[in-house]
């Protein structure tokens, strides 16, 4: 009886964590950092994966708009890492570039076929491609040599103050 209450209140846990990133209407724009930290958590707990953010420097958007897009963004490419890649280890990094902003989600995974032919293409990737274009960044996905996969997405400038 002990077990079976436990597993009920671990899938109560989790429900209302998939709950949450699934509600979860906009990322305030300091609150990016933190939204990806909580993300990378719940995905090691949920998955039991090692699931971590690099994030070397306080970071804040100009606007709700690009950290919710970029939020969806490593979501999204953690979610096809560990259902399509089999990744054990996955890697969220956020880092200033220059005047821009890089996020880059890493996995060692099986890794993506080369060139990605279009019909490979999902409704994931095609959403996050878009949510990159929406925000005026550059979105790719590449395999890695020794296995995995590493989807990028890089903002040139960030937007300036108001």
């Amino acid at each position: 009886m002990r077990k079976v209450i436990s597993l009920i209140e671990e899938g109560i846990d989790q429900t209302r964590s998939l709950a949450k990133g699934l509600l979860l209407a906009e990322i305030e724009s300091e609150g990016l950092v933190d939204s990806l930290e909580e993300f990378a958590a719940a995905a090691s707990q949920s998955f039991q994966v090692e699931c971590r953010l690099r994030c070397p420097e306080p970071i804040a958007l100009r606007g709700n708009g690009a950290a919710t897009h970029l939020f969806r963004i490593a979501q999204e490419a953690v979610r096809n890492a560990i259902r399509h890649g089999r990744a054990r280890k996955i890697e969220i990094a956020l880092l200033r570039q220059g005047q821009g902003l890089s996020l880059t989600v890493c996995d060692d995974g099986c890794g993506v076929p080369r060139p990605l032919p279009p019909s490979a293409q999902g409704l994931g990737l095609r959403i996050m491609a878009h949510r990159a274009s929406l925000i005026g960044a550059a979105f790719s996905v590449v395999s890695q040599d020794g296995g995995g996969t590493v989807v990028g997405c890089r903002l040139a400038r960030l937007p300036p103050s108001p």
